[in-house]
């Protein structure tokens, strides 16, 4: 937290961090609280809170603990889309997810991954729809349509394209 707050030339009080709201952040949330920084709880949607932290415009500074690897990759192509900074760490709830890993991955599994190392691809585009609202708005039911809300981003170029169609019934 202090690093971020050095980079984002705030006092740490001033630091958003966002996290998923489950029982296994409960320390993290206490170190949070115990530094200072403000701490703001999501009950899902780790991919749309690390784009957020990941903007200049958005709400939040940073995303910060433990979410399923999927979910990372997708994240990571994303953020390395929009210039953003992403760092993890692979944790394992078993001997057995780490022995699959070990077998899956040809690199060393304790180490700091980022976003290049996880979106290997210049080619990559990150493609999202908005279900529920979240940093992209949910989908809206009308009486005779459907309105929905989805983004594209281009990893090679940054691009960034908002697409929001109205579907009849």
């Amino acid at each position: 937290l202090e690093q971020a707050a050095d980079v984002l030339d705030k006092p740490i009080s001033e630091v958003k961090v966002v996290a998923l709201d489950r029982e296994r952040h409960s320390e993290l949330f206490k170190e949070i609280r115990e530094a200072g920084a403000q701490l703001h709880l999501m009950g899902d949607g780790d991919v749309s809170a690390a784009i957020w932290a990941a903007r200049p415009d958005g709400p939040y500074d940073m995303l910060l603990g433990i979410g399923a690897a999927p979910e990372g990759v997708i994240t990571a192509a994303a953020i390395r889309g929009i210039g953003g900074v992403f760092e993890g760490r692979l944790v394992f709830r078993s001997d057995e997810e780490e022995k699959r890993a070990e077998k899956m991955v040809d690199d060393d599994l304790t180490r700091l991954w980022d976003a290049t190392d996880l979106c290997r691809s210049d080619d990559a585009i990150f493609a999202a729809s908005g279900v529920c609202d979240g940093y992209l708005p949910g989908v809206v039911v009308g009486q005779d349509s459907v309105q929905t809300f989805a983004e594209l981003i281009d990893v090679k170029t940054g691009e960034v394209t908002r697409h929001d169609r109205t579907h009849s019934l």
